[in-house]
């Protein structure tokens, strides 16, 4: 698989003549440069082999180390990485002395901040057990360089074994890495990483477990944030003209998010967990789906109107659920998206509702317009508590000893509080049309297929 992000130098022709030759080789257009982190996730959301690897495609590393080092698997280990640094005996390492020298620097930052016992972290041969990827690689924020780094801090807070082994490499010249500006930059990586997942990883949960679900149906229809959401977004919904149409509610949880639209449309509602759907059905939600968004079963442009609210934050692979919302939605559709913002509010309310990342505004636009959508609102939502949120979460991670997962949302505050706190957004929710605010604690998209625009979906 050749992975191209966004080139200009005709990498993707150039590869797919070569198809004749191995009938096997996929390649991956990307569209627009991301980096390389991104192009490395993408391809590897798009593998279907048991063990997948990336290698650095100057051949730098030769892909006889492949064989070399599969039998690290047989013995139990979940990632194999290459190394610079180990030697064995065999293995030979031919690089510059002065990038040999920054890389020493850089590993000792590395090791002394951020990730123990692993001695090159940015050796560019990596192999993992692919049952390991969807968990691990659906965290990842950083698109660069620095990737490896989030990949393998991810990986150890995940309990995963990782194996070092020394490899064969040698130095190629045309390298587009800058060591000064990178490695300025990937010391700042270090930084960010810390601050997003200082939290202990919920691993157990591979989705929302049946106590927050069930916590989330004894406390939506009362609970000032889960009635606040709703009055969000039957503000923001108000002024189109749902009767008569198909809507798909993607990620329905326990069915009560919609209630006010039910009654006027053929409403679908559609969830991974089935204990949800059994709440939907408590709720009176009649025609209820199982399954995954990555795959949703539907025929194509089966749907006027898709809403999946704080849903993509729970997906390891966003981009193809996106690719199945714009293939099920009508041309003349309408999407309706949600998800929680600002990676620094990262908290174990998160983990405990197993997200796999919060979204800053302009990931979330990239995210649908690089779908092949064409954004027709966007904007922030629980702006008026932003800041007593973002006080009390930096505070916790300052401070608190327990970083456990636990949902800030679990109890329902005094019933004069918890009335003051949905008056409040109530007001907010009546100027959130009216007004473009910079900061808030969730986002919000109104999005439109774009048929004739470039779209960022795997092919």
């Amino acid at each position: 698989m050749v992975v191209d992000d966004g080139s200009k130098d005709k990498t993707a022709d150039v590869a797919l003549s070569f198809q004749k030759e191995f009938p096997a080789l996929k390649v991956m257009s990307l569209g627009r440069n991301h980096g390389k982190g991104y192009a490395v996730k993408q391809g590897f959301f798009a593998a279907r082999g048991e063990i997948v690897l990336f290698l650095d495609a100057d051949g730098s590393t030769g892909p006889e180390e492949i064989e070399r080092h599969l039998n690290c698997f047989e013995k139990g280990y979940d990632i194999v990485i290459g190394s610079r640094v180990l030697t064995d005996g065999k293995s030979q390492v031919k690089t510059l002395s002065y990038r040999k020298w920054m890389g020493t620097i850089f590993n000792f930052l590395v090791s002394r901040m951020l990730i123990k016992g692993i001695k090159d972290t940015q050796c560019g041969f990596k192999m993992f057990r692919a049952s390991v990827i969807p968990d691990l690689f659906g965290r990842l924020y950083l698109e660069g360089y620095g990737f490896d780094l989030e990949v393998l801090y991810l990986a150890q807070k995940m309990d995963l074994r990782i194996k070092e082994v020394a490899v064969n490499w040698s130095h190629v010249d045309g390298s587009k890495v800058d060591l000064v500006k990178d490695s300025i930059r990937m010391f700042w990586n270090i930084i960010q990483i810390k601050n997003w997942h200082y939290v202990a990883i919920n691993t157990h949960a591979e989705h929302m477990s049946v106590k927050e679900l069930t916590n989330m149906y004894n406390q939506e229809k009362e609970h000032w944030w889960f009635k606040a959401k709703g009055h969000f977004f039957k503000e923001i919904l108000s002024g189109f003209n749902f009767d008569n149409k198909f809507v798909l509610d993607a990620g329905c949880g326990t069915g009560h998010n919609m209630e006010f639209l039910r009654s006027r449309v053929f409403y679908v509602g559609y969830d991974v967990v089935l204990e949800a759907l059994e709440f939907c059905r408590t709720n009176g939600v009649q025609r209820l789906v199982q399954g995954n968004l990555h795959n949703l079963g539907f025929r194509s442009q089966a749907f006027d109107v898709i809403i999946s609210l704080d849903v993509l934050e729970h997906v390891a692979d966003p981009v193809a659920a996106m690719a199945e919302f714009k293939r099920v939605l009508k041309d003349d559709g309408m999407l309706v998206l949600a998800v929680p913002a600002f990676r620094f509010l990262w908290s174990p309310h998160d983990e405990a509702l197993s997200h796999m990342r919060r979204y800053s505004r302009r990931d979330f636009e990239d995210l649908v317009k690089d779908s092949g959508f064409e954004i027709k609102r966007s904007g922030y939502l629980f702006v008026l508590i932003f800041f007593p949120v973002a006080i009390i979460r930096l505070v916790r991670k300052v401070f608190a000893k327990n970083d456990k997962p636990q949902c800030d949302t679990f109890d329902k505050p005094s019933a004069k509080i918890n009335e003051w706190l949905f008056k409040l957004l109530q007001w907010e929710a009546s100027h959130v049309l009216k007004h473009q605010y910079p900061f808030g604690t969730s986002l919000y998209i109104l999005a439109s297929p774009a048929p004739q625009k470039w779209q960022n979906m795997r092919k």
